[in-house]
């Protein structure tokens, strides 16, 4: 069996949470299950793969062995949408929007993961990130913008005030 960062059980809280026909266990065939795993992992391992090195690592917490939260939040979100997509669209015409909206939170959270590591404020727990320059940190923070133009090293844009009475 295939390591999915996704898992069924929480896939299943969130059809419950979202689906309004009964109790959210979607008649899913385990093909088109693994199916949309697949997807959803190849749709984060492409965006993380410019950050960090892949595959993932699975973090041992207690007893339990599972990737970050965060990436197991978004997977689970992800295939849900698909499920919906795939099964439910149909049937309600509302849930088009909803998978629409699922897959958009799942999206924006994907990119506050990797613009947080590039902003110094975000690291996945666990992983290894990868290096942009063989002699530069990955997560190093943007340089603050000199608050006057006369800060600048040059003299500003080329132009220096004059002192009174000169």
């Amino acid at each position: 069996m295939a390591d999915y960062y996704s898992d069924s059980a929480g896939i299943q809280v969130i059809l419950g949470n979202l689906v309004p026909i009964g109790t959210g266990r979607a008649e899913v065939p385990p093909e088109k299950l693994v199916e949309f795993q697949r997807n959803a992992n190849a749709d984060i391992d492409m965006m993380l793969s410019t950050t960090y090195q892949l595959p993932l690592k699975k973090l041992t917490r207690g007893v339990v062995v599972a990737y970050p939260d965060t990436i197991r939040f978004i997977a689970n979100r992800m295939v849900a949408a698909q499920v919906i997509d795939a099964y439910y669209a149909s049937a309600q015409p509302n849930m088009s929007s909803q998978s629409k909206i699922v897959r958009e939170e799942a999206m924006h959270d994907l990119l506050g993961v990797i613009n947080g590591v590039g902003m110094g404020m975000f690291h996945l727990e666990g992983q290894r990130m990868r290096g942009k320059n063989r002699f530069v940190r990955p997560q190093v923070a943007p340089q603050p913008i000199p608050a006057t133009a006369t800060e600048l090293p040059a003299g500003g844009m080329g132009i220096t005030p004059r002192p009174p009475g000169t």
